[in-house]
């Protein structure tokens, strides 16, 4: 266990809800509906639905979400998305008093946050912790929650999917928070 990341103290998490939306389309209607402006590279993103890396779930259920920036993962300016990965996943955070492991964040749940996190801060860019998807034209693509100086909600991406881009200190990474199972303990005799 990280013992820097298990002192790592979450400033915000987001609990969302997958499963409503059962594919890219539905949510394109949705989020469009409400306003929220789809970048060209989400767009073509969301119609890859045969690209492994994004589904979408049969079951409703709420997911915790952690945002974190590189500075706390203890990562230097300039971290390469590599080690950003490296530092974050599995390791453990406390948050309401139990313990989850840093995981990627899938395409529904960061679908399902750009949905449901409509009173985002001014000027404030979420990158996704996640397996970066091939864009067609070649990049490593993530996906990125904007509220643009506009005033304006997107759902936009970020080249950032290679392994050796870098990211500043004060980016925020948006992580899965998966439960730990408390380990039992024996009855005492």
């Amino acid at each position: 266990m990280n013992t820097e990341l298990a002192a790592l103290k979450l400033k915000r998490t987001f609990i969302v809800t997958t499963g409503i939306r059962h594919n890219a389309a539905t949510f394109k209607t949705v989020l469009e509906g409400r306003g929220i402006h789809i970048t060209s590279k989400a767009l073509d993103l969301m119609s890859m639905t045969g690209h492994p890396r994004v589904r979408f779930g049969e079951k409703k259920e709420g997911v915790i979400l952690a945002d974190v920036s590189v500075e706390e993962l203890g990562l230097p300016d300039n971290a390469p998305y590599g080690d950003i990965c490296l530092k974050a996943i599995g390791h453990s955070v406390i948050w309401a008093g139990n313990t989850y492991k840093l995981a990627y964040t899938s395409f529904e749940q960061a679908c399902a946050l750009r949905e449901q996190y409509t009173d985002q801060p001014f000027d404030e860019w979420l990158r996704v912790g996640m397996f970066a998807i091939q864009h067609p034209m070649g990049n490593r693509m993530l996906l990125r929650i904007v509220h643009g100086r506009n005033k304006v909600l997107y759902f936009d991406t970020d080249d950032g999917g290679d392994l050796d881009d870098l990211f500043d200190g004060h980016v925020r990474f948006i992580w899965q928070l998966t439960p730990v199972p408390k380990r039992l303990m024996p009855e005492p005799s």
